[in-house]
């Protein structure tokens, strides 16, 4: 319960609002044709997500407690920061051996569950409920070792990556993005993916 209390003074849905914003403009702007791929924009996104990220640490503020001083608020921004810029040294690595290796498997499995982006982060957060919320799931919340917690979070990945694969081989969107992209040009659009139909 305090669960859903916690989200409006943690910032939290204005935090992923924010991440969301930052992703659709580096795509609009070209960062993921144009930049990305470079070694350098590697090194400079890793020397920062490493360096803001232990700064963070040493200033022994908590990402997880609300704000109490303006040092509390400026060691959440240092930490955030640290960890978006690790975030985009993470995509940077996997361009750069994108160019390097472009037939290896996993780069389809990858592409499958990048184009259900939304219907995947929708879906791990249902599944995240049905393992850990009491009533309508098992009631796992605080009974796991964060080492089983991390075996759920690859089993959930796991599962995630094969229902996208197998998803594409009979539709052309993932079913959230169906929807979506109905609702935003108010027509309906086939699902159906015919090629694989022949």
């Amino acid at each position: 319960m305090w669960r859903w209390y916690d989200f409006i003074p943690s910032g939290r849905p204005f935090k992923v609002l924010g991440l969301f914003l930052l992703g659709s403009y580096l795509y609009s702007s070209g960062y993921f044709e144009k930049t990305v791929g470079k070694v350098k924009t590697l090194i400079i996104w890793l020397v920062l997500g490493f360096g803001l990220t232990f700064f963070s640490i040493s200033l022994h503020g908590s990402v997880a407690s609300f704000s109490k001083n303006w040092g509390d608020i400026f060691s959440k921004f240092i930490h955030e920061t640290g960890q978006i810029s690790l975030a985009l040294s993470y995509i940077s690595l996997i361009a750069i051996l994108l160019k390097r290796a472009p037939n290896f498997f996993l780069w389809n499995i990858l592409k499958s569950y990048g184009r259900m982006s939304l219907t995947s982060y929708i879906g791990h957060s249902v599944l995240g409920i049905i393992v850990f919320y009491p009533i309508i799931g098992f009631s796992f919340f605080g009974r796991l070792s964060l080492e089983n917690v991390y075996y759920i979070a690859l089993i959930v990945l796991l599962f995630q990556f094969t229902f996208s694969v197998l998803w594409f081989k009979w539709f052309k969107f993932g079913p959230i993005e169906w929807v979506w992209r109905c609702l935003t040009y108010k027509k309906l659009f086939p699902i159906r993916n015919t090629k694989n139909e022949k």
